[in-house]
């Protein structure tokens, strides 16, 4: 689902509160791609740690998914929040005209909800993360291409042995956390047969260990084609070593499952955070260490 200039898009914030400053930066920056930029009614709201009540942030996201004309969702950030909206969400209008939704991190929550019924997401940078210095634009131009180009294709090199050949199916995923907090819930991703993609930041490695295990348990490695790494970031452990890296941990529930497993993609919670079309067919090509992920 691409965009084109004088294209309505949305801006909501579903889960934490947003920076005034930031969020400006970013409906400029939008502006200048040629976007028609509308925001939420409570948006720049702020309740505790929230960017409204529940009933605020609903009100809104029922709103952005109901648009008639709009073509895209941006969530302003994410923080959390999302889950408390899941289950008072109405679909109807959403399922019979969709919009490509733009976010990562707690927005997992919703990204997999609009996957599950066959639309489309963007796991991408976020208007409250957009860049103010030319030095830390990769991210920004990655969300662009993948947003306006009738193709788009990440390279990078594996850090770690992987063996040649190539995978299609429609990628699915996002935070670990999110992931694992919706495992048996009527809200979990549906795995069968597709490419999972995981990402995580400030996680203790036991408890990363304990929600691979928890999600192997309940099937999900032995359902999948392939499963994409994203970036791990500011891994945490114990005073007592937990005595695996997580690469080690990733691999043993992948091996187990003999799923091919790829790492060094770079997205995520770190910078860049490469955006990764979400709930589309993908091609993943591995030759000589070299990945390619297209769509």
């Amino acid at each position: 689902m691409t965009l084109k200039p004088n294209d309505i898009v949305l801006i909501i914030s579903p889960a934490g509160r947003v920076s005034n400053e930031n969020l400006d930066n970013a409906v400029r920056i939008l502006k200048s791609w040629g976007l028609n930029v509308v925001l939420g009614k409570y948006v720049k709201s702020e309740y505790y740690n929230f960017s409204g009540t529940i009933e605020q942030r609903l009100s809104d996201l029922q709103w952005a998914l109901d648009h008639p004309t709009a073509k895209a969702i941006f969530a302003s950030r994410g923080g959390y929040g999302l889950i408390q909206l899941l289950d008072k969400v109405d679909w109807t209008l959403f399922q019979k005209k969709s919009k490509l939704l733009i976010g990562y991190s707690d927005i997992t929550n919703l990204s997999v909800q609009i996957n599950n019924i066959g639309g489309q997401s963007l796991h991408a940078l976020m208007p409250n993360s957009f860049p103010k210095a030319k030095e830390h634009q990769k991210s920004l131009t990655s969300l662009k291409s993948a947003l306006f180009d009738e193709t788009y294709t990440l390279d990078w090199y594996s850090p770690l042995p992987v063996a040649d050949g190539e995978i299609t199916g429609e990628l699915v995923g996002g935070n670990l956390s999110i992931l694992y907090s919706l495992q048996g819930t009527p809200y979990a991703p549906k795995y069968n047969g597709k490419i999972l993609f995981i990402e995580e930041i400030n996680e203790y490695l036991y408890h990363t260990d304990r929600m691979l295990r928890s999600l192997d348990y309940a099937g999900v490695f032995s359902d999948i084609k392939a499963l994409l790494i994203g970036d791990f970031t500011k891994m945490q452990d114990n005073d007592v070593p937990f005595g695996q890296t997580i690469e080690e941990i990733i691999t043993a529930v992948a091996q187990k499952n003999n799923v091919p497993v790829i790492f060094g993609l770079k997205t995520g919670h770190d910078d860049p955070t490469l955006a990764l079309p979400m709930g589309q067919r993908a091609v993943l090509t591995v030759k000589d260490a070299r990945c390619t992920l297209s769509f």
